[in-house]
């Protein structure tokens, strides 16, 4: 009986992470038309460009050793990721198999990787698969960046819960090997994302956990971190580091955009950052506040050593508090830690207060079942409705329910039904509450007219941008286009493997030709603050796409001599955005840091497009 018993323990720990690692494969199914993403077209774009023998052809924007990692000029991306998506594409895959692919792949990676991890934080088998959740069906930036698309934030993501397991192997013990696993991850997260190289700040955190490691230490700093003064300094320490950090971080990664503020007052930028903070980890993080708190004042929350490393990074993640895109890609298996045991404290809080031990989880789990419906009617009446939403869901339950008639009945496995009831609540309550946000950001972004429904940066790509592309390739393309839009020029230079001007540095110029390999290098150096605030070398040279936009900022179309001129300059394609209430064309050039007019794109309304669908007019110059 005790073997039966052991052997159903072992069969459910490895059951249910495969479990969540299937129904984050099938969440990845494509529910959209085409594929989506912003970053990601100029993945694909590399990936076609290596197929063609970048690598070790001529033509080509690797100049340098540190274009392979994108820390030179115009390489923004290292080439790991294109490397990979090339390898598909060789073999005669199609891209969007190739993609979907990838991302079941990583999807694996990060399923193993986090549940390997949770064992490390947690003893209960409950905490464990909580995290699991919480990483696989609660992340939106996770979701995002290995969903129907490639980026590699999606990479770093994946690797992040491996990164931390093999730090803390070398803690546990076999230093030596897990020291040359860390080293050989690593090396391979910076040929994918060159921010990668910011994880060597869990060093500094792990430093401190070593020290504490030691036993005369380690009884001396119990004694201090237990000090009511000490756990108030550092809280308050924490909280001074986040005004810091809100004060000398620039805005550029604040939505000005925000569903919910418009202005851009400190307190309306605050509001968007929780926001942004809420949707992206999850309905989980719900229970954030507590899990920090829990970590100052209760002694127990988390082993000393592990409490030490806590402390120290939960000063990093507050400094950089206001750049959620890198902080979360930086941080997220802390924040899921945290909030995890945010529940873990709020269970036993409760245990305590009420007669029903397992009551505790079952008011846990309806509260965060209760919040993701609260957030999704309040998301679905003030800011758009969601359809896909329901079925996906539905999907999840039927699933689930598949999964535990499955253990119960064929395996025998019999488990708790209040288990079986939190679980449930953690796992339909992430899933609603991402699917709501994923969606619900994807047609926020659709309902307004163009430019936005064609322009908006994390949009998929559209009916008319493919007809776009089939039209240029079938008439041939010799020079170069010019679109109204950076974001449509990324996704007609990515799926359509197109010579466009995206209007700021990335590999298309050196590929192209349009700035030679002298000048790049004869105009590059080293800057320290240029480095950390673009995590590349910087170039002082000319830009070209700089050069050919303000050439014809202000021609106009109908002339002789602006064809003259955009005959010497190559131009060969116009392909600008209409306005499908009156098909007149947007005056503007759309760029993702700021909007110009143009008076071209306006001239562009006395000429009848060579080709055109509901929202794009081409015009072709030769």
């Amino acid at each position: 009986m005790e073997e039966r018993k052991k052997e159903d323990k072992i069969t459910y720990q490895w059951m249910f992470p495969f479990f969540i690692g299937l129904l984050s494969i099938l969440l990845r199914i494509p529910k959209i038309p085409h594929i989506y993403g912003y970053d990601g077209f100029e993945i694909i774009w590399m990936a076609h460009a290596i197929k063609n023998g970048a690598l070790i052809g001529q033509q080509t924007w690797l100049i340098h050793p540190l274009s392979y990692l994108g820390f030179y000029p115009f390489s923004q991306y290292p080439v790991g990721l294109p490397l990979i998506l090339a390898a598909f594409l060789a073999i005669g895959i199609p891209l969007t198999f190739s993609l979907v692919t990838i991302d079941i792949l990583l999807t694996v990676i990060c399923v193993i990787g986090a549940y390997k991890l949770s064992k490390m934080f947690f003893q209960k088998e409950i905490y464990k698969n909580t995290f699991l959740i919480m990483i696989l069906l609660g992340s939106k930036d996770f979701y995002n960046y290995t969903y129907f698309t490639v980026h590699p934030r999606g990479v770093l993501l994946a690797l992040s819960p491996w990164f931390l397991y093999f730090l803390f192997k070398i803690r546990d013990g076999k230093k030596l090997v897990s020291s040359i696993k860390l080293l050989a991850l690593f090396s391979v997260m910076i040929l994918f994302y060159r921010i990668s190289w910011l994880y060597i700040i869990y060093l500094i955190p792990f430093a401190f956990m070593v020290i504490f490691s030691v036993k005369k230490i380690e009884e001396y700093g119990i004694r201090i971190l237990g000090s009511k003064v000490l756990k108030m300094v550092f809280l308050f320490s924490v909280i001074g580091i986040m005004v810091v950090g809100f004060i000398i971080t620039p805005d550029f990664d604040v939505s000005l955009q925000s569903p919910i503020v418009e202005s851009t007052t400190i307190i309306s930028q605050i509001a968007t950052l929780g926001m942004i903070y809420f949707s992206s980890l999850g309905i989980i993080s719900l229970f954030l506040p507590i899990g920090l708190l829990s970590i100052l004042f209760i002694d127990k929350s988390v082993c000393a050593k592990k409490r030490m490393f806590l402390l120290v990074t939960i000063l990093f993640m507050a400094l950089s508090w206001k750049i959620p895109v890198y902080s979360i890609v930086l941080f997220l298996p802390i924040y899921a830690w945290i909030s995890v045991l945010g529940i873990k404290t709020s269970v036993d809080m409760i245990e305590k207060r009420v007669k029903f031990k397992y009551s505790a989880y079952l008011i846990c789990s309806s509260v965060i079942l209760g919040a993701a419906v609260v957030f999704h009617i309040i998301y679905s009446l003030a800011i758009v409705s969601v359809k896909i939403t329901y079925f996906v869901t539905l999907g999840a339950i039927i699933i689930y329910g598949v999964f535990v008639a499955f253990q119960r009945y064929i395996l025998k496995i019999r488990v708790k039904h209040w288990m079986q009831i939190f679980v449930f609540s953690i796992i339909i309550g992430n899933v609603f509450f991402l699917q709501t946000t994923y969606e619900g950001q994807e047609r926020y972004t659709s309902l307004g007219v163009a430019p936005f429904t064609v322009d908006y940066s994390q949009n998929h790509i559209t009916e008319d941008e493919l007809l776009v592309i089939n039209y240029i390739k079938t008439e041939g393309i010799e020079g170069i286009i010019i679109t109204s839009s950076t974001a449509l020029a990324r996704r007609i230079g990515g799926m359509g493997f197109l010579p466009t001007i995206p209007g700021y540095h990335i590999e298309h110029p050196l590929y192209y030709g349009w700035v030679s390999e002298k000048e790049v290098i004869n105009n590059t150096q080293f800057n320290l603050t240029e480095f950390i605030d673009s995590f590349s070398l910087k170039y002082q040279g000319a830009s070209y796409e700089d050069y050919i936009l303000s050439q014809i900022r202000h021609l106009n179309i109908t002339r002789v001599t602006t064809i003259i001129t955009l005959i010497s300059l190559n131009i060969q394609y116009f392909v600008a955005i209409k306005n499908p209430s009156d098909n007149s064309i947007y005056p503007c050039l759309f760029h993702p840091y700021g909007n110009s007019s143009y008076y071209i794109f306006d001239s562009l309304n006395r000429l009848n497009p060579t080709f055109s669908t509901d929202y794009l007019a081409v015009f072709k110059i030769y």
